[in-house]
C-alpha cells in the first residue's frame, strides 16, 4: 500500500490522459506538486473473489514502487483488465514498463 500522501484521491475525478494496453488502462497526468500520487483499481470483472483482486493490487503496487520514485511528479490511476489474472509477475512488470515508457512517465 502507498503512504497516505502518495494515494490518489478521486474527489476531483480521474486524470484526463488515457493509455490502454492489453493488461491495463492507465489514466495519468502531471502533478504540480513534486510527488507521486497513485491508485490501483481491480474490478469484479477481473475476478469475483476479493482475495484474488487484493493479491493483484498488492502485486501491481509493489511493481510500481520498484519502478517509480516517490518524487516522480505524476498522478497515476491503473485499472486492471481481465487478462491480468493469468499473467506472471515478469509479464506484468514488462507491460507496466512498456506503458510507462509510452506515456513518458519514465
Amino acid at each position: 500500500m502507498f503512504a497516505r500522501n502518495q494515494r490518489y484521491s478521486f474527489k476531483n475525478g480521474a486524470p484526463k490522459k488515457i493509455y490502454s494496453s492489453p493488461l491495463f488502462v492507465i489514466r495519468y497526468d502531471r502533478n504540480e506538486e513534486q510527488k507521486l500520487e497513485c491508485a490501483v483499481v481491480v474490478g469484479k470483472k477481473v475476478d469475483k473473489r476479493a482475495v484474488v483482486r487484493n493479491k493483484l493490487k498488492r502485486q501491481i503496487v509493489s511493481l510500481i514502487k520498484e519502478m517509480l520514485l516517490p518524487e516522480t511528479p505524476v498522478k497515476l490511476v491503473i485499472f486492471a483488465k481481465k487478462p491480468l489474472n493469468g499473467v506472471s509477475n515478469e509479464e506484468k512488470k514488462e507491460e507496466l514498463l512498456k506503458t510507462f515508457r509510452a506515456t513518458q512517465i519514465i
